[in-house]
């Protein structure tokens, strides 16, 4: 490098950074990765569009490692200083956008949705002079999307149809691969809202699309269908037609992608074997890809199903350890681990159930923790869920009085946040405690509980 121009230098530099840092990326080492972005720029420079570019990369890195505050001061810091001598309307909806997509994290839906909206507005504006290139830009739409996901998020099924009914109608006959991944966005609304059938009926939607020239590439989609068809079929109890879409799968990778993550498989797959008290097997085929991570997030997933198998077997203090395992590699690459440290409360619970009393002051300490920090991370989801799981560990322990006042107070929370799932499974848990109303104390019948029950029952009505 002594003969090139400082120029070329600079940009021979600057490209092995991006190669480097998305390595990092996909090995999941997301603290180092941002440490690169931040290596390229000593200083800010906002009117420099590869800067503004790797600020919206390091933005989402931040928020996908749990960083949601950091990521919001961030992108604030861009849009305040990257428009200062004139209105540029396609920056600022891009960095909107990414607002739109951070805000969540801190449970702010509300500011969450008037960011994508107004990077919507500014995307169109930006293009008043030439309308007929909206269609071709990326950023309107993914505001769009965002939105839809924001919806997903809050259970606001009817919402989140209207934008993916919207989105279908602009990519048919436009763009076959986002029309493909907008199949899988409708899978999992109705997969999540529990219409199978629907979900099922997207997904060959989603296969009919599949045209790909490059066999590899048809191949990752097919199998990615295939996979999705055994999830489906394993939560209507259709077992053996669950095993034959793995089947399906297996063939498929054979033949077109050896190199498909045989991890993404057994993710479906263990939950098939287990319910078919094949359990045996399923450790056996999680032992065989014990050697072939491709990344940490690889080793996460791996302890994650080794952990499920472990408690399907009740060999609870194995399965203890699994999910510790998995906590302890999130957080040595600064990735989130709430969805982990909550499994981990969850099955401390269940140990609880059975007599252990430890387990149950440990799953009372952890909740306790968890709590406090996504309480100052303002997280009302993950909020809910550990309040979720405080009543069931007081129902567990036949608390039926507290059990029922946790529940009726995350009913009144999860209307306030718009958190739908949360409110159904506290209902549920309502239901199921007045069907053992004579375990109830008089007092506990005298209060004002069960107002919510007509509610419930109307809910589970609709979800069925």
């Amino acid at each position: 490098m002594r003969n090139y121009p400082r120029k070329n230098k600079l940009l021979l530099t600057n490209s092995i950074l991006i190669e480097l840092e998305a390595a990092l990326v996909e090995k999941g080492r997301i603290d180092e990765a941002i440490k690169v972005i931040d290596s390229r720029y000593r200083i800010p420079r906002y009117r420099n569009e590869a800067y503004r570019k790797s600020q919206l990369k390091k933005s989402n890195l931040l928020a996908q490692s749990g960083e949601f505050k950091e990521a919001v001061n961030l992108l604030k810091s861009l849009l305040n200083n990257c428009c200062e001598d004139e209105i540029e309307y396609n920056t600022s909806a891009e960095i909107k956008r990414a607002l739109g997509m951070a805000y969540p994290g801190q449970g702010s839906y509300n500011k969450a949705l008037k960011y994508f909206q107004e990077s919507q507005e500014e995307f169109i504006l930006a293009n008043k002079k030439h309308p007929e290139d909206l269609r071709s830009t990326g950023g309107y739409h993914e505001a769009i999307w965002g939105e839809g996901i924001l919806h997903y998020l809050r259970g606001e099924w009817e919402e989140v149809l209207s934008i993916w009914n919207q989105l279908e109608d602009f990519y048919k006959n436009k763009k076959p691969k986002m029309l493909f991944k907008l199949y899988f966005e409708f899978m999992r609304t109705f997969k999540l809202s529990g219409k199978l059938k629907k979900a099922k009926t997207m997904l060959d939607k989603a296969l009919n699309l599949i045209t790909e020239e490059n066999e590899s590439k048809k191949g990752f989609a097919e199998a990615f269908v295939h996979l999705s068809y055994a999830e489906i079929h394993f939560l209507q109890n259709e077992l053996s037609d669950a095993v034959k879409s793995i089947d399906t799968v297996r063939s498929i990778v054979k033949k077109k992608v050896e190199a498909f993550n045989e991890l993404n498989i057994l993710e479906v797959e263990v939950n098939i074997l287990c319910s078919q008290d094949k359990s045996e097997e399923a450790r056996n085929k999680l032992e065989n890809v014990r050697t072939l991570y491709k990344s940490y997030w690889d080793k996460v997933k791996f302890y994650r199903l080794l952990a499920k198998i472990e408690k399907y077997d009740m060999n609870y203090g194995a399965a203890q350890t699994a999910l510790k395992t998995a906590i302890e590699i999130n957080k040595e690459i600064g990735a989130i681990t709430y969805s982990d440290e909550l499994a981990l409360t969850e099955l401390l619970i269940e140990m609880s159930r059975i007599g252990n009393s430890k387990a149950y002051i440990e799953a009372k300490e952890r909740l306790a923790k968890i709590d406090r920090e996504i309480s100052e991370k303002r997280l009302p989801a993950l909020q809910l869920e550990c309040k979720l799981q405080r009543g069931y560990l007081a129902w567990g322990r036949s608390d039926f009085e507290n059990a029922c006042t946790i529940f009726t107070e995350i009913v009144r929370e999860s209307e306030k946040h718009r958190l739908f799932r949360q409110k159904a499974k506290a209902i549920n848990a309502l239901n199921t405690i007045e069907n053992q109303e004579q375990h109830l104390s008089a007092t506990t019948k005298n209060r004002a509980v069960y107002r919510y029950l007509d509610d419930a029952r109307r809910i589970l009505k609709e979800s069925s």
